[in-house]
């Protein structure tokens, strides 16, 4: 994919990532990113990857996705919030007011549905993925026996 052939160039020299691109911690994780929707190029890539350098990839993919997690946990409560203000407005006795806010309700819960169903697929994909590094064998490059099996 060219995709795949313009991230390499980017950061590695000869197909392997140098200490100096593991510097950028944020820019590792926005490339390790890229590779979600080709689960079969991204454990090609990781492959790839030299022995001495895959722990600390390792160690900044899970640092990084936990950073994530918890901004996505933030904005998340922030939405409950929002939402619960609304149902709690809605008790006005002033109908105009009230109707203003529930339609501003129910497009912000029909757009968090459509962003819930448009990163889905991603977010399986970036758990498959995640789960194959952290099982990933380092001292035989190979992956772990595992009894999953992931196509």
């Amino acid at each position: 994919m060219w995709w795949m052939a313009s991230l390499r160039r980017s950061r590695m020299k000869g197909d392997q990532i140098t200490r100096k691109y593991l510097q950028n911690t944020k820019q590792v994780y926005k490339d390790f990113c890229k590779l979600y929707s080709n689960l079969e190029g991204a454990r090609k890539f990781i492959n790839e990857i030299p022995i001495e350098l895959l722990p600390e990839y390792r160690e900044i993919i899970f640092a990084e996705n936990e950073k994530e997690k918890s901004v996505s946990t933030h904005a998340f409560d922030l939405l409950i919030t929002i939402i619960l203000s609304s149902f709690i407005s809605l008790c006005l006795p002033k109908e105009l007011c009230s109707a203003i806010l529930f339609l501003s309700m129910v497009s912000l819960v029909s757009l968090c549905f459509i962003i819930f169903m448009h990163t889905s697929i991603e977010s399986i994909n970036k758990h498959r993925l995640l789960d194959f590094l952290e099982r990933y064998d380092i001292s035989s490059k190979r992956r772990k026996v595992s009894r999953r099996k992931y196509n």
